[in-house]
């Protein structure tokens, strides 16, 4: 009997000891992941859209643009039969670039854990930071028919992610709540609800406390600055049958939804990466080409993410700023390989799209000014461009060149540009911003300005007001 006993509380004890230190190698791991930095520039990007372009000379192409722009996130995706080869991540990771790995993961095929975890040890090692497992779970698309009828729809798709999310942070690599499609087949925020109740109840303190939320930031036309709290009464529907809803104003703000009902489950709100950001909808490439609306919001959208002052289609009030649950704003897409594909921000040969000219026409316009010497050991400036910036104004507006000169005395005071009517001066300047009417502003004539391979910002007349707010602090 003493026998019986002393084995009996040699196990127990040594059993306690076990779970000591197992309990200590967790929290010791929760505290090493929690130091993962979210950083203060919540710019990025989708690099491209499939996962052919992993190459040494890829990387070569596209690493000084990156650190041109100054992105700090690039969401890379991923097959889960082969991995990203890691002389592409480690050197992203040693620019401290935050890489976010997008598996896309099918629910209608069968996912092999064990190469997952293979993959993510890879990733964790290389230096990737976080990772998405699957998207769009709301969606009837999504699944096979059999499985969208079960009843613990949401139950099984969350079991998934707490599995993946363990698997992430075993490896150093924080896990990504699955985006939901914006009112979906299954209402997003009932399905959410539900899920971060489960993840709230069933999962470690660990992934509790590493784990993000993913939104869409879609802006479907509409302005910015709708009400955060627009869609907030409907919580008190969460318990009920989920339905389709329409979509009828913006969703740019939807992550305020997501934000507040996780509120609900945990001791602090996690932080929300925004995906498709200046994407007009699922589906729906805008030509921005000469859409100066598309382009001001793609701006409105960047100046948040960078906590500066931007302003309302009027150019008058400032949009309200976005929460500080937001870690990051991906942008799609870098480039791909159509350079027909109105998302893309640059061609592959790297030539800046109209909307990364116009955002990010100050740092390429001093890479214009401090470029390197040519053969002739002129700067790039000097030797390509006559002029440094160029007003061009539409002959449309020859009658009121006066009044655009009295209008942009600001812009003109601080940067000296030249303006006229010339197109031929204009395609010699490093930097034009062409004022044109509304449907006015032919491919051919942007063509032409842009035949030096220049930086171009269209407007019209009604943006002059952003535009010197934009570039002049008040």
């Amino acid at each position: 009997m003493r026998l019986i006993i002393a084995e009996r509380y040699n196990f127990w004890h040594t059993t306690c000891n076990y779970m000591h230190d197992f309990e200590m190698s967790w929290v010791l791991m929760e505290h090493r992941i929690q130091k993962t930095a979210i950083l203060e520039n919540r710019i990025g990007f989708q690099y491209f859209p499939d996962t052919k372009h992993y190459r040494k000379k890829d990387l070569q192409d596209w690493l000084p643009i990156l650190k041109k722009i100054d992105v700090k996130w690039l969401l890379l995706k991923s097959p889960l039969n082969r991995g990203i080869p890691e002389g592409f991540i480690s050197p992203l990771a040693n620019e401290n670039i935050n890489v976010i790995i997008d598996f896309e993961a099918s629910y209608k095929k069968r996912i092999s854990w064990d190469d997952l975890e293979l993959l993510l040890q890879g990733y964790g090692r290389w230096g990737a930071k976080f990772a998405i497992l699957d998207r769009n779970p709301n969606l009837k698309s999504s699944w096979k028919s059999k499985d969208w009828l079960n009843p613990n729809l949401v139950e099984f798709h969350t079991a998934q992610f707490i599995r993946f999310a363990k698997l992430c942070l075993k490896n150093n690599i924080r896990p990504i709540y699955s985006p939901l499609f914006p009112g979906g087949d299954y209402w997003d925020l009932s399905f959410f609800s539900r899920s971060m109740q489960v993840i709230s109840e069933q999962s470690s303190r660990l992934v509790r406390s590493n784990f993000l939320i993913a939104a869409y930031a879609w802006h479907f036309g509409k302005h910015l600055d709708l009400d955060e709290n627009h869609a907030l009464n409907l919580t008190l529907k969460l318990n009920q049958h989920p339905k389709r809803m329409v979509v009828s104003n913006s969703q740019f703000r939807n992550y305020a939804n997501y934000a507040e009902i996780a509120a609900n489950f945990f001791e602090s709100t996690p932080p929300i990466i925004l995906l498709d950001c200046g994407v007009h909808s699922m589906g729906h490439e805008q030509d921005i080409s000469q859409d100066a609306d598309e382009i001001k919001i793609r701006r409105s959208i960047f100046q948040l993410l960078k906590s500066e002052n931007t302003y309302n289609s009027d150019g008058h009030q400032i949009i309200k700023s976005i929460r500080p649950e937001i870690a990051a704003g991906i942008f799609t897409q870098l480039s791909s390989a159509s350079d027909s594909n109105s998302l893309n921000w640059f061609d592959k040969y790297q030539t800046p799209s109209i909307s990364a000219q116009s955002i990010f026409s100050e740092a390429f316009l001093k890479e214009y000014r401090e470029g390197s010497d040519n053969e002739s050991g002129q700067k790039f400036i000097d030797s390509k461009f006559k002029f440094d910036r160029y007003i061009l104004l539409h002959e449309h507006y020859q009658p009121l060149a006066d009044n655009f000169i009295r209008k942009l005395h600001p812009y003109l005071n601080k940067y000296k540009p030249v303006i006229g009517f010339s197109k031929e001066d204009a395609a010699d300047s490093a930097y034009v911003i062409y004022i044109s009417p509304s449907r006015k502003t032919s491919k051919k004539d942007i063509g032409w300005i842009r035949s030096k391979g220049n930086l171009l910002k269209v407007i019209q007349p009604k943006d002059i007001d952003a535009l010197i707010k934009e570039q002049i602090p008040a």
